[in-house]
């Protein structure tokens, strides 16, 4: 009995592992950066860190628990401003227009509802750019040399008896 020749198939495994970084997956982690603005629109502080993702989805919860514990930084309360979501779904055949700057594709998109987030597939040599960018703003105290009034306004309507003359 002959014995089954494989080499040709080892030698293409071999070949397509040089490949491998082209092929999209499923997002598995994001980095989220923080900037703090202060009041005078200046940028006070910047913060980063790595989230794990469940099967591409940042849960609205888990967002929600991300913008609670990143609100307060240095004594200082803070407002979210922004929500930025960075997701990188290129195709494997557009990778050198991307690298030569010929793609007009955003992938760059605000987000207007705290709802959950949804990464597309990556390609594998792309994943590290996904992210989410948290812009927060100082928030404005009321000052207190400024001394609010408030002014009564009372309307006075015409009555209309009801006394029949007779």
């Amino acid at each position: 009995m002959e014995e089954f020749d494989n080499s040709w198939l080892e030698e293409y495994e071999q070949m397509e592992k040089d490949y491998e970084i082209f092929y999209k997956e499923t997002v598995e982690n994001i980095k989220c950066f923080y900037v703090y603005i202060s009041k005078t629109n200046e940028i006070k502080n910047l913060h980063q860190e790595d989230v794990i993702l469940s099967n591409g989805i940042l849960k609205k919860d888990q967002l929600l628990i991300l913008i609670k514990n990143n609100k307060n930084k240095n004594g200082t309360s803070h407002r979210l401003k922004h929500l930025l979501k960075y997701n990188i779904f290129l195709e494997p055949d557009r990778v050198e227009d991307f690298l030569y700057n010929k793609l007009n594709e955003q992938y760059l998109k605000p987000m207007t509802f705290l709802e959950d987030l949804y990464f597309e597939k990556t390609i594998n040599a792309l994943q590290d750019l996904n992210s989410l960018y948290f812009i927060f703003c100082e928030r404005q105290t009321r000052d207190a040399n400024k001394i609010q009034t408030k002014k009564k306004i009372t309307f006075i309507g015409h009555r209309k008896s009801r006394r029949k003359t007779t």
